[in-house]
């Protein structure tokens, strides 16, 4: 069994294999965040507002779902398949339930959507959270946590591409289609989601190691493992920041079909620019690297959301027929978004040290489980960005569409996500945990070993013995 020590540089090959389910996750993730709306208004003639309220509702549940898997890899006894063996039992329930999603029969209504929605994100929960913990036990150093994180997000964003790469190769370069429809798209992106994810997941549990096997069950009462967020200060804080920054880009994603086929009447170029936003964050991932080793994480994460924002707003002023324009924008979200997804990993990753120290247990999955609920609820209210361009006068996708609606549709792609991310970056600037407390800390709970510091009383509050 491999084993991985706390500080050593982790080789290419096993980061690699670590990096592979990424790219399936994420680029299913594409079609349910950009695609499906449409899909359903479209193939199963269900209006706007319907379809948001499945949305908005499928990922409340998480808030109960996402929470619980996490506390329940934690709670999983410890052993080389406390992560994998989770990651091995989502994967089928993923396969189905993601087939189902985007094959909607003929005639159904929301309940339908939000009951597969249900099914879906739940097995994707159990696939992606003990993924991720996974790479936080991978190693302690400060810098080696964001080089974990940038290949998972790597696989990310190769994931994006294959999104929109697979569909042009299927349907423009075999089948001949110029314009292809976004069910269309959807569906031979989950069929590809279908066939790799468990090819990629079996080759990850195969090749990656293990993580500190140091960690031991958690038994906490359920009740309390949402202390952590009321402890750990620097996590919440995290989370807060990341809530409005994937909101925004929830936003963002929910309307740029539209923007793109209405406002621009540009829909032959959505492939096109989906290949260039998913090229270049993969192409940018070493100078964010370079930067937060010489800038810290958090200070580059604010500038990431800059770029993003800089982006997003631009499209405000982007007219019919300029491309240009258009593609220049579109690199400045890539950019930025690689920046923004590969480090709030890395940070939550010196927020599990924080938390050792201050209550004496490690819940690795319990703050990805909070990361990822955040993430996805953040993305899920792209859903309200329907419910804006409602407020404007677009109701449904056929027919005309006034003048007000297509200004609803450019001020919500646009102007709206990228003022959502000034209170990110006002959260994140002065963030605590940089590279000289987190290497305190280190040596903190590498002197005491597992003994800690805080001890958990009868009523399992928080008790300091120092």
């Amino acid at each position: 069994m491999l084993e991985a020590t706390r500080t050593s540089r982790i080789a290419i090959g096993p980061l690699l294999a670590y990096a592979l389910p990424a790219v399936s996750l994420q680029a299913m993730m594409v079609p349910i965040l950009l695609t499906l709306p449409p899909l359903y208004a479209q193939e199963a003639g269900l209006n706007v507002a319907a379809i948001s309220v499945a949305l908005i509702f499928a990922r409340a549940l998480e808030a109960v779902s996402d929470p619980l898997i996490g506390a329940l890899t934690d709670r999983t006894k410890p052993g080389p398949w406390q992560r994998a063996g989770w990651m091995c039992a989502g994967t089928p329930l993923a396969m189905i339930s993601g087939i189902a999603l985007l094959h909607p029969p003929s005639g159904i209504g929301a309940v339908y959507l939000f009951v597969c929605l249900v099914l879906f994100y739940v097995a994707w929960t159990m696939v992606y959270i003990p993924y991720q913990s996974w790479g936080v036990e991978l190693s302690d150093h400060f810098a080696e946590r964001s080089r974990i994180a940038a290949f998972r997000e790597g696989g990310s964003f190769v994931g994006y591409l294959l999104s929109a790469l697979v569909p042009l190769v299927v349907l423009v370069l075999i089948r001949g289609q110029s314009a292809p429809s976004f069910a269309d798209q959807a569906r031979v992106t989950g069929w590809f989601f279908t066939i790799s994810l468990p090819v990629f997941t079996l080759l990850c549990v195969k090749f990656v190691p293990r993580g500190q096997q140091r960690l031991q069950a958690t038994h906490i009462p359920w009740a309390q493992m949402f202390m952590l967020v009321q402890r750990n200060k620097p996590f919440t804080r995290l989370l807060v920041a990341y809530m409005f920054d994937r909101l925004a880009l929830g936003i963002h994603f929910a309307l740029l079909p539209f923007f793109m086929q209405y406002s621009l009447d540009m829909l032959g170029a959505f492939l096109t620019l989906s290949l260039v936003i998913s090229v270049a964050p993969i192409v940018s991932i070493p100078v964010w690297l370079a930067l937060a080793r010489r800038y810290g994480k958090h200070r580059v994460y604010c500038g990431a959301n800059l770029l993003t924002a800089a982006g997003y707003a631009s499209l405000y002023f982007t007219a019919q027929g300029a491309f240009s324009v258009l593609l220049l924008s579109t690199l400045c979200r890539g950019f930025g978004n690689a920046g923004t997804l590969i480090l709030p990993g890395s940070m939550t990753a010196d927020a599990v040290d924080y938390d050792d120290w201050r209550s004496g247990v490690r819940q690795a999955g319990a703050h990805m489980a909070f990361l990822t609920f955040v993430q996805k609820l953040g993305l899920a209210g792209g859903a309200f960005g329907l419910v804006f361009i409602s407020w404007f006068g677009f109701t449904t996708t056929s027919g005309a569409h006034t003048p007000a609606a297509l200004q609803g549709i450019r001020i919500g792609v646009a102007l709206l996500p990228a003022l959502m991310l000034i209170p990110s970056i006002a959260l994140m600037w002065n963030f605590s945990l940089n590279e000289r407390r987190q290497r305190i800390l280190r040596k903190r709970l590498d002197r005491r070993g597992r003994t800690p510091l805080v001890k958990v009383r009868p009523d399992y509050s928080l008790r300091s013995t120092t």
